[in-house]
């Protein structure tokens, strides 16, 4: 089989193998074939993308129309309920605005009793205020007066146990020089 895969060049002798030479045709012919293809599919593809652009921009333009034609009777629809409402308010409130009057003017009375009650009470906690902050000033200088009174009671204790200490020390001196002073 080597046999016949193998000829040989008639003009320069050199030995060609059949298969790659009709390998590489043959892959040659269908890559070719295949780009052909394949360009044919891209060309239908951009063709079908281009239609659907079309399609998808004339289905904007007449949803834009529909839009704006729901806007302008949903804008007359609101004007027309905006003035029935308007006109049955404008009834309610000069119906209901006195009474309103009434009860406004009773709350406002009820309030200016709270209000005088309130500051009232406002004077008698400030009131109460002074008079705890007075009572704590006062507490507070008794404490200081009555610490002062130990603190110097306790310095004179201390010194007066430094001073007989001192002289406890000086008598013992004086003790060890007369002692000193007899040998």
């Amino acid at each position: 089989m080597a046999d016949t895969t193998q000829i040989n060049c008639p003009e320069c002798g050199t030995e060609i193998n059949i298969n790659k030479a009709l390998y590489a045709q043959l892959e040659t012919e269908i890559k070719d074939r295949f780009d052909t293809e394949v360009q044919t599919h891209r060309q239908k593809y951009q063709q079908a993308v281009e239609v659907l652009k079309q399609k998808e921009l004339r289905l904007k333009q007449q949803e834009s129309l529909v839009e704006e034609k729901v806007q302008k009777e949903l804008q007359a629809r609101l004007a027309q309920e905006k003035t029935q409402l308007e006109l049955a308010i404008k009834e309610e409130l000069e119906s209901a605005q006195k009474e309103r009057i009434g009860l406004m003017e009773k709350e406002l009375e009820e309030k200016s009793l709270q209000l005088i009650e309130l500051n009232r009470s406002k004077a008698q906690v400030e009131q109460l205020k002074r008079e705890k902050e007075e009572m704590e000033e006062k507490i507070r200088y008794e404490s200081q007066k009555e610490l002062n009174t130990l603190l110097d009671q306790e310095r004179q204790k201390i010194h007066k146990l430094v001073q007989d200490q001192n002289e406890l020390k000086f008598k013992e001196k004086e003790k060890q020089l007369s002692d000193l002073k007899q040998k």
